[in-house]
């Protein structure tokens, strides 16, 4: 079986960047310092990753305030909006307001990842927000329905998706929280939408994972497994390992770090869990962070990459 590690979504900053982006609010260093700075510890998480034995290489999106707004900010026809709260988590987003036809805004693409810093040896992703989780949390004051909005983000980000990996072989994690959080999940009238949307931008993408997280993806079964090219995240500290049953021949991307969580995965504790996961007939298999590792402090964040290392020895010894 194949088996797969790679991260899933924003990753910490180092003291030294949290002190660097400090100091350029109070106009103590400049902008080019600072992106250097951005830069250095960039090119340390990536040669964690590559330490790591991680099988796609990511840029950890340290220069993304929240999971939404750099993109929101490449596109004309939306403008962020008021601070709202992520989930249930202690972290804020800007939500997007869509005031008329969605479009790319020029070559603002490139400034999202630090595509350079990435190694031509190894393959890449990037991650970017999922078209209903785009849908469902923007004010649209423009497509009146999100059945009409899910097609205008869809596109910008299949267009996205297709330009950044003009250069270089790319994977894509769509992150897609509210098809399984509780309030956010869709009608079956939106189901066929959502998955005929996805799947045209994943027949553009080498790999393409939806990655649902911050619910049990249990009780969305219908749309999970109406899925065909894209790979099927799951959040394990919401969704029971039993559950997982139902995914029997489908390509799944574990979400096996509690990225909430200060603890760091044991090798006990991976084992406990790996026991269950090995007995189920996945098509594939990948490790990954539930979610944004960005909520804990570099070094543990930095740890709990290392154990996705160890995950992988287990599943292939």
């Amino acid at each position: 079986m194949r088996t797969l590690a790679f991260l899933s979504g924003i990753h910490s900053r180092s003291e030294e960047l949290i002190d660097s982006t400090k100091a350029f609010d109070r106009a103590g260093i400049s902008d080019s310092r600072l992106e250097m700075c951005y830069r250095e510890d960039t090119r340390k998480l990536i040669g964690l990753e590559v330490e790591a034995e991680l099988d796609f290489i990511c840029d950890g999106m340290l220069r993304w305030h929240d999971p939404l707004r750099p993109f929101i900010r490449s596109l004309e026809g939306v403008v962020p909006g008021p601070y709202y709260r992520w989930f249930e988590t202690n972290t804020f987003f800007r939500k997007p307001i869509v005031k008329g036809e969605l479009s790319i805004a020029g070559n603002s693409l490139e400034q999202l990842f630090f595509l350079d810093l990435l190694p031509s040896d190894k393959d890449s992703l990037v991650v970017l927000p999922g078209p209903y989780t785009l849908s469902r949390l923007s004010e649209d004051e423009y497509y009146g329905d999100v059945l009409s909005l899910v097609p205008a983000y869809a596109k910008t980000l299949d267009y996205t998706v297709r330009r950044l990996s003009s250069a270089r072989k790319l994977g894509v994690v769509l992150s897609e929280p509210c098809l399984v959080y509780d309030g956010t999940r869709p009608d079956k009238k939106a189901l066929s939408v959502i998955v005929e949307e996805i799947e045209k931008i994943a027949s553009n993408s080498s790999f393409c994972l939806v990655h649902t997280y911050f619910g049990d993806a249990s009780k969305i079964l219908n749309l999970l497994d109406s899925f065909s090219k894209p790979w099927i995240g799951v959040d394990l500290t919401e969704t029971y390992v039993e559950a997982l049953n139902a995914f029997h021949g489908k390509k799944v991307a574990l979400g096996i770090l509690d990225s909430l969580s200060p603890i760091v995965e044991t090798p006990s504790s991976l084992k406990r869990l790996f026991d269950k996961v090995k007995k189920i007939d996945f098509a594939s298999i990948a490790f990954c962070p539930n979610t944004d590792l960005r909520y804990l402090p570099r070094e543990i964040s930095d740890n709990k990459i290392r154990s996705l290392k160890l995950l992988k020895k287990m599943m292939e010894d």
